[in-house]
This record gives structure tokens, C-alpha cells and sequence, in this order.
């Protein structure tokens, strides 16, 4: 048996004294394997690359794997054909060292981590043409956990997670013991929450009686670059076409992601800025953790009467808050029958008037009691190194 770590930035597994040990004792070879020497600000490697980029590359359409790293480069949302052809060809390179490394080493297992960066992304899609099993990182949401698909080998994250429970909840009802269990698991999540913009700031002073509230994402958010048909500029112009048609007497905040705060000083697109620089209608309010310091998200919520997000996680804790909740993007809890799920065919006269009758607070908590209990518990996480130990002994791997 041998497992690749391809966990090239170290963030869950240091480089040495990574904890599996005990699995060569057992025989397992293990091995931790870079293309190259790694630059990390820039999440990329220091190789060769060809002289021609090739879009379609042994099978591949690599346009869908370098969609972060373009935004990222770029700072916005922007066409310029050097910068693909840039990241294309490192990608090409990429493919190139996944396929001699996994025929030379021929390993059963690869670690990865995230999977839509250009080099992640590269590997697990080689792996899976070759029949490599992977252990997936994912970060964010669920920070740092594990979830293994044995049967396919595809990386399984909140959002794989999320979309196939459909079943589950078809078979399931909201009884007492459960409303009970969940309620508890509710609370227990909004205590553990925390955000970097602090609750220091004032309401901003709004001229009308209802409010929707935008949190939005970071530009560069891999999700709405990978899940969405929308970005953060086509997302907005999409909101804004909406809302001047049909909520011109209601308060419209828009508010950027307390990320912005942190990387104001670095060269990072700014949603906050781009909106700054547009003609916005006067019932519109554009909220940023810098230099505003304005109230937390959760907060702005518990305030509001409707919240638009495209795939934001923001969403969920809105419909852990009991909030009616419309989703632009294919965010990973939407389709389950407790969210307006946005589309051309929506009544916005009929959302506007009683926009509470669009809950389904039943279903919000029998779909949270499943994401939580089989998500979060069955999962490994570099806090616990003891617990992965056990699971892995019991996998066998």
C-alpha cells in the first residue's frame, strides 16, 4: 500500500512528523512529493513550463481548472490572453509530472488539498483517470477536515456532501426528538462563529422600512468562480437588475466580506472599490470592514427582512437564523425546499409582500440535523491527531 501526500503548502500536515509513522510500521509507504520548489504567496511552483499553451490537453479543457488563479492574477474579472496562456501552460506542466509521478510511484492513495487550485485540480483529475483513490482537505467552512469516498475516490467536500441528500430528506420528518437535537447543534454553531469585523459599529441610518441584505464573497471565492454562473460583478449587476425593478422603497445593503479588511494593503481585488467606482441607486448602501467598521454579518441579518447571497455560506447561517433566503449561485444547501432559488419565473410581487411564507423552517432543520450529523462527525481533523491514527488503522489504508 502507498499513500502520495500532495499537500503542497503544508496547511493541515507539517512537513515532517506528519503522524503516519505508525502506517509504515505497518508496511504502508508513504511519501511526500513536490513538482518543484513552491511559492507560496503565489500558490505555484517554480518549473519548466512548454512554449505553446494548449487549452484542451490529453483529454482536459484546462480553462476550467485555472479560473481562481486568472481572477487572482488579474484582480478582477478580466480577459487577457497572456495571463490564460500563462496559467494554462503551468497547468499543462502539472498534468505532465501527475501522470510520470503516479505511473512511476504507482500509489493506491494521494492526499490533496482544496482541489480547485490549478495544481490540485490538475492532480486529483489525473488520479482519477488513473483509478487513484484520494483523501481530500478541505478547509474553509468545515476547517480542515477529511472526507473519504471510497467507492469512487472523488474528493468529498461540503458541497459533493450537500448536494446528495436529497434522499435522506425524502425520508425523513422533523419530529420533536429531533427538533430538540437540532435546535441544540443550531445554537452550539452560532456560539463557535466568529467574525473578523468586530460588533463595534453603528446600523448605517436607512430611509426605508424593509431591508435586503448582500453579504458577499471574496472575488477570487472558488466556489462562485467554479459553482455559479455568476461572479461578484455579474452577481451584483443580476441583484441590481432585480431590485430596481422591484424593491425601489426597500433598503438594499450590499456587504463585502471582512477578507477585504485583511488584504487591503495587498495587491487584491476589491469588490468594495468596484462597487465604490459604480452609479449606484440611493437606496443602495455599500457596507466593508475597512475603513467602515461596520457591524458584524450576523447582526445586519437578524436586522433584515430578505437576504440575497450567490453561494456564500452567509446563506445558510441566514436560514439557520430563520431568514427567507434567495440564492443566485448552486450553493451547496440550496434545492432542498427551504431556500428561493433564483430563476426567471420568480414572483418578486408575492416575495415582496410576505417574504416569511417562502420558509420552510422544517425542512431548514431536518437538512442541517443531516449535513451536521454525518458531515462534522464523521470526519478527521488536524487538531486530533489520535483520532486520525484510529480511523486510518480501521480503513486499512
Amino acid at each position: 500500500m502507498k499513500i502520495l501526500l500532495l499537500d503542497f503548502m503544508n496547511w493541515v500536515f507539517p512537513k515532517t512528523n506528519h503522524g503516519f509513522d505508525f502506517l509504515k510500521k505497518q508496511g504502508v509507504i508513504v511519501k511526500r512529493l513536490v513538482p518543484g520548489k513552491v511559492q507560496r504567496n503565489a500558490r505555484t511552483f517554480t518549473t519548466p513550463t512548454p512554449n505553446k499553451a494548449c487549452h484542451f490537453y490529453k483529454g482536459f479543457d484546462l480553462t476550467q481548472m485555472i479560473k481562481v488563479c486568472v481572477a487572482r492574477n488579474m484582480n478582477w474579472y478580466k480577459d487577457h490572453t497572456g495571463i490564460k496562456a500563462k496559467w494554462i501552460k503551468k497547468t499543462m506542466t502539472m498534468i505532465d509530472w501527475a501522470y510520470a509521478t503516479f505511473e512511476k510511484e504507482k500509489p493506491d492513495w494521494i492526499v490533496i488539498e482544496g482541489g480547485l487550485t490549478y495544481y490540485a485540480r490538475a492532480c486529483t483529475e489525473v488520479a482519477r483517470e488513473m483509478g487513484i483513490k484520494i483523501i481530500a482537505i478541505e478547509n474553509s467552512f468545515i476547517k480542515d477536515k477529511i472526507m473519504v469516498d471510497f467507492t469512487t475516490g472523488f474528493i468529498v467536500n461540503r458541497h459533493a456532501f450537500g448536494r446528495c441528500s436529497q434522499d435522506w430528506l425524502d425520508t425523513r420528518v422533523l419530529t420533536k426528538e429531533r427538533e430538540q437535537e437540532v435546535d441544540k447543534i443550531i445554537k452550539n454553531v452560532f456560539n463557535s462563529l466568529t467574525y473578523p469585523t468586530a460588533n463595534i459599529g453603528k446600523f448605517p441610518r436607512l430611509s426605508g422600512e424593509k431591508t435586503i441584505l448582500i453579504p458577499l464573497q471574496v472575488f477570487s471565492d472558488q466556489v462562485t468562480l467554479y459553482d455559479s454562473p455568476f461572479n461578484n460583478e455579474t452577481f451584483i449587476k443580476e441583484v441590481l437588475k432585480v431590485t430596481e425593478k422591484h424593491f425601489t422603497d426597500w433598503n438594499i445593503i450590499f456587504k463585502c466580506h471582512p477578507k477585504e479588511d485583511k488584504y487591503r494593503h495587498a495587491n487584491w481585488g476589491q469588490t468594495g472599490n468596484w462597487l465604490r467606482n459604480q452609479k449606484l441607486p440611493k437606496n443602495v448602501t455599500v457596507l466593508r470592514s475597512y475603513p467602515d467598521k461596520v457591524i458584524n454579518t450576523q447582526e445586519l441579518m437578524k436586522k433584515s427582512d430578505l437576504i440575497f447571497v450567490n453561494t456564500s455560506q452567509a446563506g445558510l447561517e441566514a436560514c439557520l437564523l430563520e431568514k427567507p433566503v434567495v440564492v443566485f449561485g448552486d450553493a451547496f444547501y440550496a434545492n432542498k425546499g427551504f431556500t428561493i432559488d433564483y430563476n426567471e419565473h420568480l414572483d418578486w410581487q408575492d416575495i415582496k409582500k410576505n417574504p416569511n411564507s417562502y420558509r420552510n423552517i422544517n425542512k431548514m432543520k431536518i437538512w442541517f440535523l443531516y449535513f451536521y450529523k454525518f458531515l462534522y462527525n464523521k470526519v478527521f481533523t488536524k487538531q486530533d491527531r489520535n483520532r486520525v491514527r484510529k480511523e486510518l488503522n480501521i480503513l486499512h489504508i
